[in-house]
């Protein structure tokens, strides 16, 4: 699963530094095609909620179908993407 950053709209709603470092929220808008490529992130976990549309998840090889409503959790240190495979935005909060 292949996605791109170009065109992905991000609001920092709260950021690390206001949280003391214990997390930031983050509302993302992915266009269609959109995602970034497989990447770990060593320090830190993801939570994904789904606001609007279809968000397809990495998880090193399971691959999740996300719809409003729905959450995803990945941990620290696994291999992970996400992607909009459809042809409108994503909205999804990030923690």
């Amino acid at each position: 699963m292949h996605g791109s950053l170009e065109g992905e709209k991000t609001h920092i709603l709260l950021s690390g530094k206001e949280t003391g470092g214990a997390f930031a929220l983050i509302l993302d808008e992915a266009p269609p095609g959109g995602g970034p490529p497989l990447h770990i992130h060593h320090n830190e976990d993801e939570t994904f909620y789904i606001l609007e549309g279809t968000l397809t998840v990495q998880l090193n090889e399971e691959r999740l179908t996300l719809t409003p409503g729905t959450t995803a959790f990945l941990p620290r240190g696994v291999p992970h993407t996400f992607a909009n495979l459809g042809t409108e935005p994503v909205k999804f909060l990030g923690v």
